[in-house]
């Protein structure tokens, strides 16, 4: 039976119609794809980083599978799990950022394509303080242009045969088709390296308040604006009076632009960057297996698999330097009096009391001798924390003596315990006795041999506040125990334990009654009032 006329008719309308539109859409395509295969360089001032052939244990993974768990599903060809590695170290001396990592994600993944990712083993050095640059700098269109935090480099937005990475549209006779790149979980190169082209760098669903990680020039990187028409060319906005990038969502990016336009080092296809708006020439991309931390780094963030802990802060916000000022410049200290123009530091030395390796917070009151369960409060303890990120952490130092007071000894003189002047004296069967009612600051230990008598030597204010325990008093007053400790080298004494509180016979007034062990709030009354006395200003201190 042949069709009706009216049938037929319909028939070669919907034929046209479908004709006129795949004409319709293969123009649009064509355009896209066209401006995807774009120039790969927009200036002649690029900043490229080379990626590292520092290659460990391989994945054995099969295209198509489904998302592939982690850890479960990271396993080498022996079934040996192979674990998300990534150390950031602070070092404040050095000026200096260290991502120290084995590129491996540590979340789940999907393996599109053939290659199989492999642990490539990064030790990226960025500025720990960033410049921002009186000119930009482009970012290569691909190869690694940031580290995200989980240490998986970011790669530029343009795959190696010159199509969009992010926003893919190839053409139907383009062949290889690379789709894989463009999800948030990244994909891995021919050279097993494991990348991020996705401006998400490896988190799923990220806002403004995201870390993701650094830029190659130092600046941290964090995640889309839900209005990103504040950020620069380069994708960085000031906050709070420090620079910062923010991804751009794909929205935000119009891959039907060229590349780039060849007049800027800027490009147009800015997911994860724009181009560089900080000094880039003290960074470095290295291999990790040679690499040596400098000695004053400290540990800022570890997936618990490297060589740092678990966890830690966010990463902490690096100062930024003006656009002007040189990225290995210093301001010029202002002269000071004194026989040198040298500037001096003011110093504060805190030493806990028998502080059990990781103990229990317990703020006052706590009985001695009384073990209760106290929440760790919910922030932390900032202010320490502070301390530990901006000083030195030290992660093998010891004490001189496992007590109280002998300890104290060690850390006052510089001595061992064994050397005081008050037992080396009066040995008993031919060897110094190390206790507490034998190691006290007598004759030079009190006089001279001590840092509160030399820095007091050297023009410092001195004061001691807190447990002292390194004299032994015969008739004992308040006063009497605030001149006798200032003789070896003390300008102010108070908030003063000259014993264990148990031990102590405090006029009537003072808690005695162990009630609490220690009153910090007195000490740290006491301190402040040394800290802050306005008489004293502009003349250094050193406080124990």
């Amino acid at each position: 039976m042949k069709p009706s006329t009216s049938r037929r008719s319909i028939s070669v309308t919907n034929l046209y119609r479908f004709a006129l539109s795949y004409l319709l859409l293969s123009e649009k395509h064509f355009d896209l794809v066209s401006a995807q295969k774009n120039q790969k360089q927009c200036s002649n001032n690029i900043a490229r980083f080379d990626s590292v052939e520092d290659k460990g244990r391989c994945l054995d993974w099969t295209r198509g599978k489904n998302f592939i768990e982690y850890p479960d599903g990271f396993l080498d060809s022996s079934s040996q799990t192979i674990f998300n590695k990534v150390d950031i170290y602070r070092c404040p001396a050095s000026e200096k950022r260290i991502v120290v990592s084995n590129g491996i994600p540590g979340h789940d993944v999907k393996q599109g394509n053939n290659n199989k990712p492999c642990e490539i083993n990064w030790a990226i050095t960025l500025p720990l303080s960033p410049v921002l640059s009186g000119s930009k700098k482009e970012i290569p269109f691909g190869g690694i242009i940031g580290i995200a935090k989980n240490g998986v480099p970011c790669f530029g937005p343009m795959e190696v045969y010159g199509s969009n990475a992010v926003e893919v549209n190839c053409a139907p006779d383009e062949k290889p088709c690379i789709k894989d790149a463009q999800y948030f979980y990244g994909h891995a190169t021919k050279n097993s390296v494991w990348h991020f082209h996705n401006p998400y760098m490896g988190e799923e669903n990220p806002d403004e308040t995201t870390f993701l990680g650094y830029a190659l020039d130092g600046f941290p990187i964090y995640g889309p604006m839900n209005d990103s028409s504040s950020l620069d060319e380069c994708n960085g906005k000031e906050v709070d009076g420090e620079y910062r990038y923010h991804v751009r969502k794909k929205e935000h990016v119009d891959e039907l632009l060229e590349y780039c336009d060849g007049n800027s080092e800027a490009n147009n296809w800015k997911y994860i960057l724009g181009c560089y708006k900080g000094v880039v020439t003290n960074t470095e991309v290295q291999a990790a297996s040679n690499f040596e931390i400098p000695l004053d780094c400290v540990c800022e963030f570890g997936s618990g698999h490297g060589k740092c802990p678990e966890g830690g802060p966010e990463p902490s916000k690096a100062p930024v330097s003006s656009p002007v000022t040189s990225p290995v410049s210093k301001p010029t200290a202002p002269p000071v009096s004194g026989p040198t123009s040298e500037k001096k530091p003011n110093i504060i030395i805190m030493q806990p009391d028998d502080q059990l390796f990781f103990n229990e917070w317990t703020p006052p009151p706590k009985p001695p001798g009384i073990r209760r369960t106290v929440t760790f409060p919910d922030n932390g303890l900032p202010n320490l924390e502070t301390l530990r990120l901006d000083g030195l952490q030290m992660m093998q130092a010891y004490t001189a003596s496992p007590v109280c007071g002998t300890s104290r000894y060690a850390t006052i003189t510089g001595k061992y315990p064994s050397r005081a002047a008050s037992s080396r004296n009066k040995p008993i069967s031919g060897i110094a006795e190390v206790t507490i009612p034998t190691t006290k600051l007598e004759d030079e230990d009190c006089s001279k041999e001590n840092l509160p008598a030399t820095f007091k030597a050297n023009g410092y204010r001195t004061g001691m506040v807190g447990k002292w325990h390194l004299t032994k008093f015969q008739d004992y007053s308040y006063p009497k125990g605030q001149d006798e400790i200032k003789k070896c080298g003390f300008d102010f004494v108070d908030g003063l334990y000259y014993e264990n509180l148990n031990a102590m016979d405090y006029p009537e007034g003072f808690v005695t009654d162990g009630s609490f062990s220690h009153n910090m709030e007195w000490i740290t009354y006491e301190a402040i009032n040394f800290i802050e006395d306005d008489n004293t200003f502009g003349v250094n201190s050193i406080a124990f």
